[in-house]
């Protein structure tokens, strides 16, 4: 899976840390202190699975985070 994420209106003081878990908790993705991101993992459990994708304040205060998500499934007709 890939993905992006960006603080809008970032700065240094806005930054946010992503991270990914599966299903098992397993960490599959990290990336730590940064206003915007490149998400890339492997998908780890065969079949229909759940993944936790959790955005942390590095500071206080409220952001916005604009997230984006490709799963490379195949669409469907």
């Amino acid at each position: 899976m890939r993905g992006a994420y960006y603080v809008v209106g970032g700065s240094t003081d806005t930054r946010v840390s992503c991270a990914v878990l599966d299903e098992n908790m397993d960490v599959l993705f990290s990336h730590h202190k940064d206003i915007q991101g490149i998400i890339l993992f492997e998908t780890s459990v065969v079949g229909d699975s759940e993944y936790a994708f959790l955005f942390t304040n590095e500071n206080p205060g409220t952001r916005v985070v604009t997230f984006g998500l490709h799963t490379e499934e195949e669409v469907k007709p």
